[in-house]
C-alpha cells in the first residue's frame, strides 16, 4: 500500500471562533457543474488550513480486522499472515484485508487465505461480503475496485467445517494465476461459530492450499503493515453538540488517519512474542459518518474528498436523496486518481435547509493509495 503523510503540525480553531472562509465563484461554479465522482480544482484554497471540525474519534466497532500487506511483495512461497486464537463470532463480522504482488524472480504465484477450525465441535463459516480485484499492475485500481466490489456484495455463503479442518475461504481467489509484478486483492467479511486459525499463504500454482499452506513458514515481514487490529469498523459523527452550517464557511473533516483521526491498533500474532502495531491510515476499516447539517443561509453543501499524502482512489456510499444520486460509486469515476492536493473528487451535494438534517456516507481507505485524507465542507 501507499505511504502516510506526516503532516506538519497546525493550529486548529474552534470552528464558532475562526473566521470563516468564503467559497471562490470558481469553485462554487465548478462544483455546480459537476456529477458525482468528478474531479474539481480547488481555486486557491489550501485545505491544509481549514479548520476541522470536531468528530467523535473513537468509537470502534466491529470484529477484528486482519490486513495481510507484509510482505507486500513476496517472492516464494511462504505464510504471509497467521493468526491461531482467533474466537469463534457470531453477529460481529471479522475482516480480511489481503494485498500482495508476485515478487518472484521467475513464474507464477498464487494466493490462498485458509480457515482451520480449533475447536472440539462443527462449526459454520459464513462469508458474507466479498471484493476481490485483480490481478493487475495497476495498483490503485485494484484497491478502488476492491472495495466497491466488497460495498455492493450482496451473496453470502456457508459451510460447515469439521473439528480440525482446514477450508479455503475462497476458491475463485485463490485459483487466479498472478504474474510477476501484478497484484492481487480480496476483501472478506465472515463470521465461524468456533474457535479458529486465519492463514494468508502465497503458494505455488501447482500447490494444494489446504495440504501445503499449512506447512509453510512465516516470512519475514517489509516495511508494510501485517496484524490483527482490535475493530474493523469506525462510527466517525460530529460531535453531538455541533453541526455543521452553510454560514460558517468551508470547513474539513480529517479522515483515514490524519489530524484527530485515531488509527486502529492491534498486534502481529504472527510472530513470537506478538508485537505491538498501529494501521496508519486505518486501511481496511470501514468508516460509518453522520454528519449533523444545516442550511441556515440557503446555500447548498458539498462534500469533496482532498488527499493530502498524495495521490487518491477510492470508492463510496454516499446518502441518497441530495442534489447528486448519492448512492455507491468509483471516487473519482472519471480515472483511477485525484493526483494532487490542489484538486478534490464530488461525493456529494445537498440542501437541508434552515431545520437541517443528517448526511452519512460510508468509506474504507483502499489499498494503493496514499493517505491521509481531508473531506471538504463547502458552501455554495
Amino acid at each position: 500500500m501507499k505511504k502516510i503523510l506526516l503532516l506538519s503540525l497546525l493550529v486548529t480553531l474552534h470552528p464558532y471562533l475562526a473566521p470563516a472562509v468564503v467559497t471562490p465563484p470558481a469553485l462554487a461554479t465548478a462544483i455546480s457543474n459537476a456529477v458525482q465522482g468528478d474531479v474539481i480544482g480547488l481555486y486557491g484554497i489550501n485545505p491544509a488550513y481549514l479548520t476541522s471540525i470536531p468528530m467523535t474519534t473513537n468509537s470502534w466497532t466491529g470484529g477484528y480486522l486482519m490486513l495481510s500487506d507484509s510482505p507486500e511483495s513476496p517472492t516464494a512461497p511462504a505464510m504471509l499472515y497467521k493468526d491461531a486464537n482467533l474466537p469463534a463470532t457470531d453477529t460481529n463480522a471479522n475482516r480480511i484485508f489481503a494485498y500482495h504482488v508476485n515478487n518472484r524472480s521467475s513464474g507464477y504465484m498464487r494466493f490462498s487465505v485458509l480457515l482451520k477450525n480449533n475447536g472440539t465441535s462443527s462449526g459454520t463459516l459464513t462469508v458474507q461480503k466479498t471484493g476481490v480485484s485483480g490481478p493487475s499492475t495497476s495498483y490503485a485500481y485494484v484497491g478502488k475496485v476492491a472495495f466497491n466490489r466488497w460495498l455492493t456484495s450482496t451473496a453470502s455463503n456457508s459451510v460447515t467445517v469439521a473439528p480440525g479442518q482446514v477450508v479455503r475461504l475462497d476458491m475463485s481467489f485463490d485459483t487466479i494465476n498472478v504474474a510477476i509484478g501484478y497484484l492481487l486483492h480480496g476483501i472478506w467479511d465472515y463470521t465461524f461459530t468456533q474457535p479458529h486459525t486465519i492463514m494468508i499463504c502465497a503458494l505455488n500454482t501447482t500447490d494444494n492450499p489446504v495440504t501445503v499452506g499449512p506447512t509453510l513458514a512465516v516470512a519475514a515481514r517489509d516495511s508494510h503493515t501485517r496484524g490483527t487490529f482490535a475493530y474493523s469498523d469506525k462510527t466517525y459523527d460530529t460531535d453531538p453538540s455541533y453541526v455543521l452550517d452553510t454560514a460558517n464557511g468551508m470547513l474539513a473533516i480529517d479522515i483515514a488517519g490524519g489530524g484527530n483521526d485515531v488509527n486502529v491498533e492491534g498486534v502481529d500474532n504472527a510472530v513470537t512474542p506478538p508485537t505491538s502495531e498501529t494501521d496508519y491510515g486505518n486501511y481496511g476499516v470501514l468508516y460509518h459518518s453522520h454528519l449533523a447539517t444545516v442550511c441556515s443561509d440557503g446555500r447548498n453543501q458539498a462534500f469533496l474528498f482532498n488527499p493530502r499524502g498524495g495521490s487518491w482512489g477510492g470508492a463510496i456510499w454516499m446518502m441518497s436523496g441530495g442534489i447528486l444520486p448519492g448512492g455507491k460509486f468509483l471516487i473519482p469515476s472519471s480515472t483511477v486518481m485525484v493526483n494532487t492536493s490542489t484538486n478534490a473528487a464530488v461525493a456529494g451535494r445537498y440542501n437541508t435547509g434552515t431545520t437541517g438534517a443528517t448526511v452519512w456516507f460510508q468509506f474504507m481507505p483502499t489499498g494503493g493509495s496514499s493517505l491521509p485524507l481531508k473531506v471538504l465542507a463547502v458552501p455554495h
